[in-house]
């Protein structure tokens, strides 16, 4: 792991501290990325379960400077990170009984229409295999998804507005395994902003479902990648727990420390 050796870089010493406050905060971790790599394919999980990403190609020549740490320039069109389909990542049984989650995400987007940060879900036609995902529409709007592929329903909630380009902010989704889109919350800089149910049909719980856990882009329905992500990315998360407008507001300041805005 590599830092910004630039005027007031973070030392490894204040990352390890910082970051053990986050994953006190964050509890059951399922996969906690720096995204400090800046060389390779391999994108290192600091949480427990060693739920390692790979990069679609070298991070070489797309890492860039986060103010005091590194993150990952995505292009837009290419670059994506991939772990194999995973049960630390399946948050419900497809019998009605989901449970509860929550994604962290440190974001400087140069562009936000139809763009995916973080999913398990998989449009390939006649093969479709969706269970969440955290992602911009077409209108650049924040939303969370959360689908039940046997019933083709989905639950969910957005904040009607445009989001911010071109600066760093903090992306937090979560949910409270109610099966409702009222229990789903999204944060951007610590502060709840979802105004808006994103639902369609009856929706019973997320089945478990055989695909990739994706950062920065989701499968389309001829099963390649698209949605990609474009911009900066760092610090990226998902925890079986659903954080409270406290533990978000809290992590956003410890983030936002960490990359220096």
């Amino acid at each position: 792991m590599t830092y910004n050796a630039t005027s007031g870089h973070i030392e490894s010493w204040e990352l390890n501290k910082t970051m053990s406050k986050i994953i006190s905060i964050l509890d059951d971790v399922r996969g906690l990325w720096t995204l400090q790599e800046i060389t390779g394919t391999a994108i290192g999980d600091s949480g427990i379960n060693d739920n390692d990403f790979t990069a679609s190609a070298s991070v070489a020549t797309w890492f860039s400077h986060a103010n005091r740490c590194t993150a990952l320039n995505f292009n837009g069109t290419t670059q994506y990170l991939y772990r194999a389909n995973d049960i630390d990542f399946d948050f419900g049984d497809g019998a009605g009984n989901d449970t509860a989650f929550s994604t962290i995400a440190c974001i400087k987007p140069s562009a936000v229409a139809s763009r995916t940060v973080i999913a398990k879900y998989d449009l390939t036609a006649a093969s479709e295999a969706r269970e969440w995902k955290v992602f911009f529409d077409a209108n650049g709007y924040p939303t969370i998804e959360l689908y039940d592929e046997s019933a083709d329903a989905y639950i969910g909630r957005q904040q009607t507005a445009l989001y911010t380009t071109g600066v760093w902010s903090t992306l937090m989704t979560t949910y409270d395994a109610s099966e409702t889109s009222a229990g789903c919350k999204i944060y951007v800089n610590g502060v709840q902003v979802d105004n808006g149910n994103h639902q369609g049909a009856v929706y019973n719980s997320m089945d478990v479902v055989n695909t990739n856990l994706y950062g920065g882009c989701t499968e389309d329905a001829a099963g390649a990648q698209a949605e990609f992500f474009q911009g900066d990315m760092c610090f990226l998360g998902v925890a079986a727990k659903e954080l409270s407008a406290r533990e978000c507001h809290n992590l956003n300041i410890l983030l936002r420390g960490l990359i220096g805005v």
